[in-house]
């Protein structure tokens, strides 16, 4: 007797990390037009902090080596 085989469904394997876009920022919007963008922050503390942005949310931006970084702390951000 023949068993039933399992239904397979095709898996379409495709990269959707590439690229984001990103819309509607009040502030520098040429440097969140598209993640992940590496970029330099300068903090209150004045750290200089070289990193790459995966995310953005309202009050945090998401690096790629999951560090958060408070958005109000930040005194500058430019590409690297």
């Amino acid at each position: 007797m023949k068993l039933p085989e399992i239904f397979k469904n095709k898996i379409n394997t495709s990269n959707n990390n590439k690229e984001v876009f990103i819309g509607e920022f009040s502030e520098n919007e040429d440097i969140f037009a598209k993640l992940p963008i590496k970029v330099k922050i300068t903090t209150k503390k004045d750290e200089l902090v070289i990193t790459t942005i995966i995310g953005k949310t309202k009050n945090y931006l998401i690096t790629k080596n999951r560090n958060v970084i408070y958005i109000n702390d930040i005194k500058q951000i430019e590409k690297a």
